[in-house]
């Protein structure tokens, strides 16, 4: 048993420290860098309960391991989060197939709006990349016969209004000049689902 504690320890530090490792390079570089939760805390905590004289610090694994710190004080915003966007929130949906892409736009309660779309064949992005799918969530209000979307991009705002049965997309401030407008919403014929 020693040699497989000693190495769960060793493991689980080296997995810890790589964790706080990356909150160092967030910080320096103003960018994200993932973490991987669970596993250092898991291996550590492990190693550290195979032994008599360290097993009373095994639960302080949780906090050594930055990962997984991470995860449980983020736990009640992702509750909420996967709550507001469940299907017993969803007050309506709307759906799309529009020039190789598929819009889905949900309303949800809260004043939650979610835009999702998934792009068959990829599109360039420019950069050299391509998008395949994007989720975008802001906040709705209603308008006279229809939804007002914002927050979801910038300063953009998504007017959706019924018109003879279905329902019309027309998007206001989307940004003139771009050379790739794949996210744009304006001008597409919505049907609820």
């Amino acid at each position: 048993m020693f040699p497989l504690g000693i190495a769960l320890i060793v493991l689980g530090s080296a997995v810890s420290l790589l964790n706080w490792f990356t909150l160092v390079l967030s910080l320096r570089s103003d960018r994200f860098v993932s973490v991987v939760p669970l596993i250092g805390a898991l291996l550590l905590g492990c190693g550290l309960g195979l032994f008599p004289q360290t097993r009373p610090f095994a639960s302080l694994a949780v906090i050594a391991d930055y990962g997984t710190l991470i995860l449980i004080i983020s736990l009640p915003r992702l509750a909420y989060s996967f709550w507001s966007t469940s299907r017993f929130n969803l007050i309506c949906a709307f759906r799309t197939e529009d020039a190789g892409r598929r819009v889905r736009i949900a309303i949800y309660r809260r004043g939650i709006a979610l835009i999702e779309t998934l792009f068959d064949p990829p599109v360039p992005t420019g950069g050299g990349g391509f998008a395949v799918a994007i989720s975008q969530m802001g906040t709705w209000q209603p308008i006279d016969g229809g939804y007002s979307l914002a927050g979801y991009a910038a300063d953009r705002q998504l007017l959706i209004a019924h018109h003879n049965g279905t329902y019309r997309t027309r998007e206001l401030q989307y940004p003139t000049g771009t050379e790739y407008n794949h996210d744009c919403m304006d001008g597409l014929t919505l049907h609820r689902s």
